[in-house]
């Protein structure tokens, strides 16, 4: 008898262990804050479903001061403090995929300084890019820049270990497909910028991350952002 009870309650144990694993939410939390800017009035934290319709609330200066510099166009999407782009600059619903909770900014713009080389230890605060479209950008404190990526076989003049990766060439570059990773700010000023060399991996994986490569130091490396705003200065 005391068998048949034991066995009857360890089927009962795992028979709840099993449901409580089929059983993990899929809800998540959309938080609201105004990043940079001062706190006014923000929308409600809403709860949405994994692979459903969802429309955030736009946020504007009603709900963010702007800071001095700035005004607010669109909205940004962050997931634990990593940007993952700007999403709208109105109103409209997208399927949430994120598997966890996302905080909705104000996209801030302004005018970035014409002496961006001056500003070339100011490390970013965000990136994004987009691989099948080989564009990026950066967010700094002082405002966005962005650009352009190739793939390549143009090869850089100076080859050498430390000193081919910030190598740059002025001019028209393709993206044909090759293992040469290349990045070009193309806004604000892309007038006055050059193709800077990132590096050579295989055809396949230039295809894939060089656009990841270019935002990636662009916002963390002072070197490869003192050769892409090598013009960007006073004094020429």
């Amino acid at each position: 008898m005391s068998r048949k009870i034991f066995i009857s309650l360890c089927c009962l144990f795992v028979m709840r262990t099993a449901i409580a694993a089929t059983c993990v939410s899929d809800t998540y939390t959309v938080k609201y804050d105004c990043g940079i800017g001062e706190k006014i009035s923000l929308p409600a934290d809403a709860t949405v479903r994994y692979n459903t319709a969802f429309t955030p609330k736009m946020l504007s200066k009603s709900n963010c001061v702007e800071p001095d510099g700035y005004a607010i166009n669109g909205i940004e999407i962050w997931v634990n403090d990593e940007y993952k782009g700007t999403h709208a600059t109105s109103t409209v619903s997208f399927t949430y995929l994120y598997t966890s909770d996302i905080t909705i900014r104000p996209h801030y713009v302004n005018s970035v300084p014409d002496n961006l080389y001056s500003l070339r230890a100011i490390n970013g605060i965000g990136h994004w890019w987009n691989a099948g479209q080989q564009l990026w950008n950066v967010i700094f404190p002082y405002g966005v820049v962005s650009g352009t990526a190739a793939c390549n076989e143009v090869v850089p003049g100076n080859t050498q270990d430390g000193w081919d990766t910030g190598w740059t060439e002025y001019g028209d570059m393709e993206n044909t497909g090759g293992k040469y990773c290349w990045c070009k700010m193309t806004s604000p000023q892309p007038a006055k910028t050059a193709w800077v060399y990132w590096g050579m991996r295989s055809v396949s994986d230039c295809t894939k991350n060089c656009a990841s490569h270019c935002a990636n130091d662009v916002r963390y490396g002072q070197y490869y952002r003192g050769a892409m705003f090598r013009l960007l200065r006073d004094d020429i």
